[in-house]
């Protein structure tokens, strides 16, 4: 297994290339996801959303979406309202994750009914984002093993399945997202984050949070 570092150039730029190859590939990429590292597939590469599928041991994983633009999000969710963009301005990058209804004519290996997106605030996954367009990122937890939050961490758990982790720094578990529902009338929070409702609300007053 490889471990690329942000701090030394040389190894991010190599990086980068080999995460951007790989990715292109339909394979599975190790990259830092803010509250823990994350195992990350081309969201259009069947194969890619398919190992991370069979990596983690289950085929429901394929609706968690990173993005590395925010105008990105116009093209996967169907209706971005005025309050989704409020609170974009606001809180993007960042701990802020939309639960929305994806374009319907989107040829992509993602999930079509329903999918989560954030625009991180790691620059150098924005910056893998930015280039290989939305990838299904999931955290990269193993049996009774916990999410890292290190590469070192991740690297040892995954071994030879993920040869490659781009070590961005330490992960903050603390910076778990807040969710908010938009596949409704109105925005709702689902889960709370690093954002509160009161956060939200001073962007948006009329945001709910109501338990399914």
């Amino acid at each position: 297994m490889t471990l690329f570092h942000h701090d030394a150039a040389a190894s991010r730029e190599e990086g980068t290339a080999v995460a951007l190859a790989g990715l292109r590939r339909g394979e599975v990429v190790g990259l830092h996801a803010d509250s823990s590292y994350a195992l990350a597939a081309d969201a259009f590469s069947s194969r890619g959303v398919l190992t991370v599928q069979e990596l983690k041991g289950r085929g429901d994983f394929a609706t968690a979406i990173l993005i590395g633009r925010e105008m990105a999000v116009d093209g996967i969710v169907e209706n971005v309202t005025e309050d989704m963009r409020k609170l974009m301005a606001a809180f993007w990058p960042g701990g802020l994750t939309f639960l929305a209804r994806p374009q319907r004519t989107l040829a992509w290996a993602a999930n079509r009914d329903s999918i989560s997106v954030r625009l991180p605030s790691n620059e150098w996954t924005r910056e893998i984002a930015a280039e290989i367009g939305p990838m299904v990122a999931v955290a990269a937890s193993r049996g009774a093993h916990k999410a890292p939050t290190t590469a070192t961490q991740a690297a040892e758990i995954w071994g030879s399945d993920v040869p490659h982790w781009l070590d961005a720094g330490m992960a903050d578990f603390e910076k778990k997202s807040t969710v908010v529902d938009c596949r409704g009338d109105r925005l709702n929070i689902v889960r709370l984050g690093c954002l509160s409702a009161s956060n939200l609300r001073q962007v948006v007053p009329g945001i709910t949070m109501i338990a399914s």
